[in-house]
Formats: structure tokens, C-alpha cells, sequence
């Protein structure tokens, strides 16, 4: 997630995005190229101060405001009311909730075009309710035609909102199987080992979203580069 993110450098191997080999040498070489990310840590923002449209709006290397701000505030709020988000662009940051800071991230990298969003163990912390809402929101999005590229741990989170499970195994792919029927292969191994910490895109993007799990017991298959786009 890290190297798609521009924020490690590959020492092999290629990226894909729609058939294409491309270099992601910096966050904003990833921003370019509409490559989005939803880190695990603990939401960060410009200034938690300020509202959520301007925090959307805002860079997080300057703080300075630009010209035009009321119409980049008022496309902020067209992008949470498109997407049917539960929060409000007039209350300050740091009075959301964990699961209102992570709509704020996602309308920040929508704001700046991302077609690929990656979102890291999003429902950490949240509970059923709210990870019930954060996951029609995640296919409100796939509906719109963004790929979204999903680590999580549970594979029931997988099965009713993914296309596809891939899985790497101590950095090898391990396989990759249709997300409603990943549980029913035996040869997939569901079994989760600690040491096993994977993301791995979908090799075709005849769909727009894809759960990525920790673990299993395969044998690699790499026949194919992977293309995230």
C-alpha cells in the first residue's frame, strides 16, 4: 500500500494501471496518476479546527487559502451530498466521529480526482452499525466507477461487498478467487497466519472493487502482472 502510495520506492516489479506500466515515485506522483489512500492510522488532517469542507478542500502542505474557496467549499459539499454521506460540511473535524473523520478522508481524495481508492482495515474500530453504513458508502462509490482496493481481516466483510479475494503470501501471490466462493475452495487455505501481512490488486478490472485478506495456505500463482487500473 505504501509503494502504491508513493510513500516507498519498489526494489522489483512493475505497476499496471488500465494495461500500463507506471512509476509511483511520490504521494504526489500517486495523486497524478488518481491513485487514492485511507491509511490505518489514526485520521490526519489540515487543520481539525476548521470545518469538513474546508478540511476537504484543503492541502496538507499549505493551509493557505486560494482563490475561489467558496466554489471549491461548494464542490466539497456537492461530493458529500452525491455520495450520500452522514456529515456535515459545516461542523468542525475534530467533533466527528472515527467513521465521520473516514468519509472526510475519502471526500478529500474524491475532491482530487482519485479513481483508485485504497482504504487499510477501514472498519477498525467502528462498530456493526457504522461499518454497515461505511460499507454502502464504499459501493455507492464501485457504482460510480471507482476501484477500490479493501485489506481487511474479516472475510465475512469480504464476501457480500467484494468481487474478488487476493491474497499474497510473505510477499509471493497466493491466489486469487471470486469472493463469494473463496470460503468454499479448500486448496485457498483460508487460514490466518501473523505473519502474513498482503495487499495485492485484482489481475482484471471487469470489476471495480476487491478484498484483500491476511493469509493462506496456496501454492503462488504469478503467471499474470497485476493491473490496478
Amino acid at each position: 500500500m505504501k509503494i502504491l502510495g508513493g510513500l516507498v520506492t519498489p526494489s522489483a516489479g512493475e505497476i499496471l494501471i488500465d494495461g500500463n506500466a507506471v512509476a509511483i515515485d511520490s504521494p504526489r506522483a500517486a495523486q497524478d496518476l488518481g491513485l487514492g489512500m485511507v491509511p490505518d492510522a489514526f485520521p490526519t488532517f489540515p487543520d481539525p479546527e476548521r470545518t469538513v469542507a474546508e478540511n476537504i478542500v484543503m492541502d496538507m502542505e499549505s493551509r493557505e487559502w486560494g482563490a475561489g474557496i467558496d466554489d471549491a467549499k461548494a464542490r466539497a459539499v456537492k461530493i458529500i451530498e452525491a455520495y450520500h454521506f452522514s456529515i456535515d460540511p459545516d461542523r468542525p473535524v475534530r467533533a466527528l466521529a472515527m467513521n465521520e473523520k473516514q468519509q472526510v478522508q475519502i471526500c478529500r481524495l474524491l475532491y482530487r480526482n482519485a479513481g483508485i481508492v485504497m482504504l487499510d482495515e477501514p472498519t477498525a474500530g467502528l462498530s456493526k452499525q457504522e461499518a454497515a453504513a461505511f460499507f454502502r458508502t464504499l459501493r455507492a462509490l464501485a457504482l460510480d466507477g471507482k476501484s477500490l482496493l479493501l485489506i481487511t481481516h474479516y472475510l465475512e466483510e469480504i464476501k457480500p461487498f467484494g468481487d474478488r479475494v487476493v491474497v499474497l503470501r510473505r510477499g509471493e501471490l497466493a491466489g486469487i478467487r471470486d469472493a463469494k466462493s473463496a470460503d468454499e475452495d479448500e486448496n485457498f487455505g483460508m487460514t490466518l497466519d501473523g505473519d502474513d501481512i498482503a495487499i495485492c490488486p485484482p489481475l482484471a478490472m471487469d470489476c471495480n472493487t476487491v478484498g484483500v485478506r491476511h493469509g493462506a495456505q496456496a501454492k503462488p500463482d504469478a503467471t499474470r502482472p497485476l493491473d490496478i487500473g
